[in-house]
């Protein structure tokens, strides 16, 4: 035990003596009274301390659980998104390819990327870089070709009519 610990105790019988002028016994009784109310007030602290970590650990489990809901949801409306009613184009000439856009919706003069959010989702970097390109007319058309002499990539521009 830490000898400071009973010499301050000591002063404070001695003190509680003295200033109140109550009789030894009494003093250390009040001083009783005290230290069982300090372990009293540190179980107290402690079960709520545990109570408190618990919560915050049921929180946690909840926001993970409410952030996988959302996922899912997500992940639902990209795959029916197309077949709603208020989708703008024709969902016979879509197509799904997941990364780094949902899908590209072909219409009768254009191609058009599409990316489905939901919610306050913004786009990821890949989806920007890809915006990026669109914006700055950056794409191409290619043709891969394997014949009997090997393979050969060709893009638009390239191509002999």
């Amino acid at each position: 035990m830490n000898y400071d610990i009973i010499y301050w105790l000591a002063r404070f019988v001695t003190w509680l003596n003295t200033t109140f002028d109550i009789e030894y016994t009494n003093s250390l009784l009040i001083l009783t009274y005290m230290l069982l109310l300090a372990v009293f007030a540190t179980i107290v602290a402690r079960r709520h301390y545990y109570e408190a970590k618990e919560t915050k650990k049921q929180l946690y489990r909840v926001q993970r659980e409410k952030t996988a809901s959302e996922t899912r949801l997500a992940k639902m409306a990209e795959y029916m998104m197309p077949f709603m009613d208020c989708w703008p184009y024709d969902p016979d000439k879509f197509r799904f390819i997941g990364h780094p856009c949902d899908g590209i919706q072909f219409t009768d003069d254009s191609i058009i990327f599409v990316e489905i959010k939901t919610g306050k989702n913004k786009l990821s970097k890949s989806q920007n870089y890809l915006k990026r390109l669109v914006k700055s007319g950056n794409i191409r058309f290619a043709t891969f070709r394997l014949d009997g002499d090997g393979w050969q990539l060709s893009f638009e521009d390239e191509e002999e009519e």
